[in-house]
């Protein structure tokens, strides 16, 4: 086997030796198999932060050959993330499921043609088709409401008003834990950051119809296509929380006061993505 050398390397060193040693490791685990390897997610967007996940999507020709083939490939993140120390999130996606995807679940269509980064192989991004926006609403809508139910522990149902998971609780009852290697866990704000962005990115295709291919462009756009007065409160989470506290829980009294006044807020950005998105 060649060299790996990465078409669009990410300028960190120890990153690149990283993405190159998981493609190594695939090309020899599955010969001839991958049509190519993309990063996304905010290391494809040069918007990293050192807590942030590596995001990799490894893309089968055609279909998986077997359930045993499609087993092997979900292994491959547990497995690089033993070796590499550290958080990743690699997703196995074959073609099939891909042009399946535009009407299943057209964000990661969008996410993928117009957030990703080339790191090997063949790019077949030119020729991929972009979901109609009907569909990726739907898909925003449904993501959102997925990462809320995650942030609540997952209850039977969503039934509006929502209420406080837990109000006695000091961040109100919601989901703090956070993956780490060797599934142990810590506790974070990463589930605050990405249902807030996955909120906001639905608001701003069923208001705005604007179509978003990454988290960093949340931010930005929401506040350039709608600028109401949820626009400060997401500002300032992903700065605090993300950038500032990068996804920790912060131990200073007066942090802590700010965060918990977070999720205090949180709840009404809940209530108005239900009452604008699904009741109407």
């Amino acid at each position: 086997m060649t060299d790996i050398i990465l078409k669009e390397p990410t300028g960190n060193p120890v990153t690149d030796r990283i993405l190159q040693g998981i493609i190594g490791f695939c090309e020899l685990a599955f010969p001839q198999r991958l049509r190519g390897y993309y990063l996304e997610g905010s290391y494809a967007t040069n918007t990293a932060i050192p807590a942030s996940d590596i995001d990799m999507c490894l893309l089968f020709k055609d279909a998986f050959n077997s359930d045993q083939e499609s087993r092997d490939a979900w292994k491959i993140d547990t497995f690089s993330e033993y070796l590499v120390g550290q958080a990743l999130d690699i997703i196995p996606l074959t073609e099939q499921q891909l042009i399946e995807q535009q009407t299943q679940d057209a964000a990661a269509v969008v996410f993928f043609k117009q957030g990703s980064r080339l790191l090997y192989g063949e790019d077949i991004r030119p020729s991929l088709a972009l979901p109609s926006f009907d569909a990726y609403r739907q898909s925003m809508i449904q993501r959102a409401t997925h990462f809320i139910s995650w942030h609540r522990y997952h209850p039977p149902t969503l039934t509006y008003p929502l209420t406080y998971p837990d109000s006695d609780d000091p961040f109100y009852g919601y989901n703090l834990r956070r993956h780490v290697v060797g599934n142990q866990s810590s506790y974070g704000t990463e589930r605050l950051v990405g249902t807030i962005a996955r909120i906001a990115g639905a608001l701003l295709a069923q208001q705005a119809t604007v179509m978003v291919s990454s988290k960093s462009m949340i931010v930005v756009a929401y506040h350039e296509h709608i600028h109401d007065e949820w626009a400060e409160y997401i500002e300032a989470v992903f700065t605090y929380c993300r950038t500032q506290w990068q996804y920790q829980i912060p131990t200073e009294p007066m942090e802590r006061q700010h965060l918990r006044e977070f999720y205090k807020h949180f709840l009404h950005l809940e209530n108005h993505f239900l009452q604008t998105c699904l009741i109407g």
